[in-house]
C-alpha cells in the first residue's frame, strides 16, 4: 500500500496477493508476488502535497471476532484520525481472518498529492484494541508531520535509490536507515548523503 506505488512512479509494477495471513510468532502466511520487468527511474519526492485520502485496515484472528477487535482498533484509529485529518475521506476494512495463533494488526496508509505513507502496529496479550490503533495513528502523524515518507519506508526505498537516484525526506534518520546505507554501501559503488534528513544518493 506504501512501498508498490512509490515504486511504480520508479517505472516498477509489482503487486502481492495474500492467500493466507499469519500472525507472530507462528507465522504462517503466504503470498503470490507479481513483478514486470522495469528499467527504475530517479525518485524524487521534495514535497509531500496535501492529505488526499486514508485507508485502515483491520485485521484480526477468527477467535477474537467474539471481542469485536478488529472493529475496535479501525473505530479507534479513526476517531483518533479525524484530530489531524478532519476534512480527508476515511476507508475502512475490517477482516477475522483464520490464523495459527491470536492476534491482530492494524495498518494505515496516507496518500497525499506526492506521496504515500504508512504505519502499523500489531495486537499482543495484554494491549487493549484501542492502544494498538493509539501505537498506528501516532507513527503516522508523526510521520506525516516531519517527512515526506513514512518512518519505515525511509529505509525500504534505500536500495532502489542506490540503483536509480533520487531524494526524499526522513521524518528521522533512524538506525535502520544507518545500518542499511552501510550494507548497501558495501554491495554497490554508491555513497549516500544525508543533510537535514534529506537522504539522496551522491
Amino acid at each position: 500500500s506504501v512501498l508498490f506505488p512509490l515504486l511504480k512512479k520508479m517505472n516498477w509494477t509489482i503487486d502481492i496477493s495474500t492467500i493466507k495471513h499469519g500472525f507472530f510468532p507462528r507465522g504462517g502466511a503466504e503470498v503470490e508476488f507479481f513483478s514486470s520487468p522495469a528499467k527504475l527511474q530517479a525518485l524524487h519526492i521534495t514535497e509531500k502535497g496535501k492529505a488526499l485520502s486514508l485507508k485502515i485496515t483491520s485485521i484480526a484472528s477468527l477467535d477474537l471476532e467474539k471481542a469485536e477487535v478488529a472493529e475496535r482498533q479501525a473505530k479507534e484509529a479513526k476517531k483518533l484520525l479525524f484530530k489531524t485529518f478532519p476534512t480527508i475521506p476515511m476507508e475502512i476494512h475490517t477482516e477475522y481472518v483464520a490464523s495459527l495463533c491470536p492476534c491482530s494488526g492494524l495498518q494505515i496508509t496516507l496518500q497525499t498529492e506526492h506521496s504515500f505513507f504508512g504505519a502499523d502496529a500489531l495486537g499482543e496479550k495484554g494491549k487493549s484494541a484501542e492502544k494498538v490503533a493509539e501505537e498506528a495513528v501516532a507513527s503516522l502523524v508523526h510521520s506525516y508531520a516531519h517527512g515526506t515518507v513514512d518512518i519505515y519506508t525511509a529505509d525500504m526505498l534505500l536500495p532502489f535509490l542506490a540503483l536509480a537516484g533520487g531524494s526524499y525526506q526522513a521524518p528521522e534518520i533512524t538506525e535502520h536507515v544507518k545500518t542499511n546505507m552501510k550494507v548497501i554501501e558495501k554491495f554497490l559503488d554508491v555513497e549516500f548523503k544525508i543533510k537535514d534528513r534529506w537522504i539522496s544518493k551522491l
